[in-house]
């Protein structure tokens, strides 16, 4: 049975604690995300665990990870997006859609130690000549009408709803949207809609979503409302809008 460890003062220390006899020092070890020994020192223990409690937070906040000079591009992004709790629903959608088509498979795993100012721009060329990305990024989005035939819920999700849509040239495009909160799936069947048709698929939920449906948000009351954007059913599916 292991031997209870305490200090000068008969005081149990918790493991990673000792107590320094040549000056009474208290130093707690520990080992970093590089599996480096490290030493956080103090006079008292009262004040040594309250180091060690902090080192706790920044551990759990993954601060380590940015010491350690692990962090990249994607963890910063989405610890970003983990704190910013006051975004509107389709704000969050829009970040996370341009983040994940851009950014996440490339750029996004280096190393935030490693990465240059020239590295940045060396990217942010490459994504306005090869990806033909633009500041004004509506300009090349094809908005066109089309026709609500299936709606449901997505199973273990609480906002998202799944359309399958005409398009005018398939009958099949799936989008999904995180409007649940405002409508129910059954009221949108055979309405006519405004989509923006030539993004590239993005997984969510585990199923394909190719394209995004648009809708109106605002402030009504303290509280955020949303409308999907309707057209006139003579509409006919792929119009063009403009």
């Amino acid at each position: 049975m292991a031997q209870t460890r305490k200090d000068l003062r008969g005081r149990v220390l918790r493991k990673g604690e000792s107590q320094r006899r040549s000056d009474g020092r208290y130093v707690y070890t520990y080992t970093d995300p590089l599996g480096r020994r490290k030493y956080v020192y103090a006079q008292d223990l009262v004040a040594l665990r309250e180091k060690e409690a902090q080192l706790m937070k920044d551990q759990m906040d993954g601060l380590d990870i940015y010491v350690a000079g692990k962090a990249t591009v994607n963890f910063v992004f989405d610890r970003y997006m983990s704190l910013k709790t006051n975004l509107r629903q389709t704000t969050r959608s829009n970040y996370l859609y341009m983040y994940d088509r851009f950014i996440r498979d490339t750029f996004g795993k280096r190393n935030i130690a490693e990465i240059k100012y020239s590295d940045v721009v060396q990217f942010y060329n490459h994504l306005i000549e090869k990806q033909e990305l633009k500041i004004n990024t509506l300009a090349k989005s094809d908005f066109r009408a089309v026709k609500i035939l299936e709606c449901e819920a997505v199973p273990k999700s609480k906002k998202l709803l799944k359309f399958v849509l005409d398009d005018g040239e398939r009958k099949d495009r799936v989008i999904l949207s995180g409007i649940h909160e405002y409508y129910e799936p059954e009221e949108l069947v055979g309405k006519t809609c405004v989509a923006i048709t030539n993004l590239p698929p993005r997984k969510m939920m585990g199923i394909d979503s190719e394209g995004m449906l648009i809708s109106a948000v605002y402030e009504y009351d303290g509280r955020e409302g949303l409308n999907l954007l309707m057209l006139d059913d003579s509409i006919p599916a792929g119009a063009k809008l403009y």
